[in-house]
């Protein structure tokens, strides 16, 4: 899983990638918390503020980003990739990594908001309703934040980048949890409603078979 940041680094694996083997041994996901914390400790706050659409929303992601951008990472390792599979009919699809990327991420956006993180002691009630907040807000920011690695008038081709690509601007073409602005010939991706974001991913999800019981069962 390479983060926003940098295209190459991991801040996490989910290995091995062969489904036969991961059906018959498992696999083993490894956390690289280092990785996400360097990610953001070098993340400057003009940089937060520029892509944020409120002074608010560029706080909570100065206070929150690094714990959600772990848990998410998390999630989209040992309950996303480590869990379910692709459809057969779409092995040998040159668009299969990417969907693959796309339901880790939606499994781990959809379960972020799920009391079962408190109940683990993964989060503190009182912060739980801002982690999501600060995460679906960077979620969304970051369809436009990761196209600075993008020469204009290339198409993307990485996985992970594709994937959350498509992820933001289904939501914004089939629910209303994402606003598009302009403010002093700026544009915004900015996230305006949160249980519209999580039924969303949820929907994709029910796309792709996925239910709740079989993930928190895990």
């Amino acid at each position: 899983e390479a983060g926003d940041s940098a295209p190459i680094t991991p801040a996490g694996i989910n290995l091995p990638n062969d489904q036969e083997i991961r059906e018959k041994h498992g696999s083993k996901s490894v956390s690289l918390s280092n990785v996400n914390d360097a990610y953001d400790r070098s993340t400057s706050a003009e940089f937060r503020r520029e892509f944020a659409w409120t002074p608010e929303e560029a706080a909570r992601a100065e206070k929150w980003s690094s714990v959600a951008g772990e848990l998410t990472t998390n999630m989209h390792e040992v309950i996303g990739h480590a869990s379910g599979k692709i459809s057969e009919r779409l092995k040998g699809s040159p668009q299969y990594s990417a969907l693959e990327e796309a339901r880790a991420d939606l499994i781990a956006l959809y379960f972020l908001p799920d009391p079962k993180l408190v109940e683990l002691g993964l989060v503190e009630a009182k912060d739980h309703n801002e982690i999501v907040l600060a995460e679906y807000e960077g979620y969304t920011r970051n369809a436009l934040v990761q196209l600075r690695r993008i020469r204009e008038g290339t198409q993307i081709e990485e996985d992970h980048m594709r994937n959350r690509q498509m992820i933001v601007r289904w939501l914004m073409s089939n629910s209303k949890a994402i606003d598009v602005r302009e403010r002093e010939g700026k544009t915004f991706f900015v996230m305006i409603d949160v249980k519209a974001f999580q039924e969303g991913v949820g929907r994709l999800l029910a796309d792709r078979g996925i239910r709740r019981d079989d993930v928190v069962a895990l």
